[in-house]
This record gives C-alpha cells, structure tokens and sequence, in this order.
C-alpha cells in the first residue's frame, strides 16, 4: 500500500515537493504545531481498506500515545500540547477501523520540545 511512509519527489530545481507529508514544530512552551499534506489518492485508498475515522496522533519516541484526536479531512494544521518538554516526539496521521487498526498515512520525524 505504500501509505504508511512519507514520500517524496524532486522537480527539475532539486526542489522537494511532498505527497503525503506530517511535520511537528516545537513552539512557546509545550504547544507544538502540526501541519501536514495528504493526497484524496492516499486517504481513499485507506478508506477502501476499512478506514473510518481520520486521527491525529502525537508519540514519544518510546511509541507511547500521549495525545490523539478525530481530525476533519479538511484540515491541515493543529496546535497541540505535549504533556512533558524536554522530550522528543513525532506525529502521527492516519484511519482507524471500526475494529481499532491503525492505517498509518504519514510519520513525522522525531522532534524535540525544548524544557521550559
């Protein structure tokens, strides 16, 4: 499927240009930004493989959750707060299934949230 690594592209100025993209920035405190890119191709495909709801998901490095939300398919961007600075985290964009699965449709990188 694919849908689960970020992809990209270069144009003929060696430019990145992004398919599906998720990036977390560290702001003022524990509020980090989420801002993020994925194509109609890429969330049909995961709705076809039972999909249902889109989340927005932020993790410690370990793996652990510590924060997800339902998210519109009209988004793009969220503030959201880390529970900890000092740490490093990445975001997480993809469908659940009615039975729990995660389809992951993009991975940020790793990230640290500087201590205030």
């Amino acid at each position: 499927m694919g849908a689960n690594v970020e992809k990209w592209a270069k144009d003929k100025t060696g430019s990145l240009l992004s398919h599906d993209r998720i990036e977390l920035i560290p702001q003022d405190g524990n509020q980090a930004r989420v801002n993020w890119q994925i194509s109609e191709e890429e969330k049909t495909a995961l709705k076809s493989h039972g999909g249902e709801k889109l989340i927005l998901r932020i993790c410690r490095t370990e793996g652990d959750i510590v924060w997800q939300s339902e998210i519109k398919e009209s988004d793009h961007h969220q503030t959201v707060s880390v529970p900890e600075t000092g740490l490093d985290y990445s975001a997480d964009i993809g469908y659940l299934t009615a039975s729990g699965q995660w389809l992951s449709l993009a991975k940020s990188a790793k990230v640290n949230v500087p201590k205030v």
